[in-house]
């Protein structure tokens, strides 16, 4: 039973739509800012950022 759950949730779309859909963009953030990028939402930017910012000359 568990087996045969596992394989059709995993057959099914992972939402339903609409023939011809297209998934558009909606941009969340205050007038005058720049929108986070996908590039900011990695787990490790910030460490990244942080490690080049402490390897420049002062």
């Amino acid at each position: 039973h568990r087996i045969a759950l596992e394989a059709l949730s995993l057959a099914l779309p992972a939402y339903p739509r609409a023939e011809g859909a297209e998934l558009g963009e909606t941009v969340f953030s205050e007038p005058g800012t720049d929108p986070m990028s996908d590039e900011d939402a990695k787990p490790f930017a910030a460490l990244a950022a942080l490690k080049n910012k402490m390897n420049e000359p002062e």
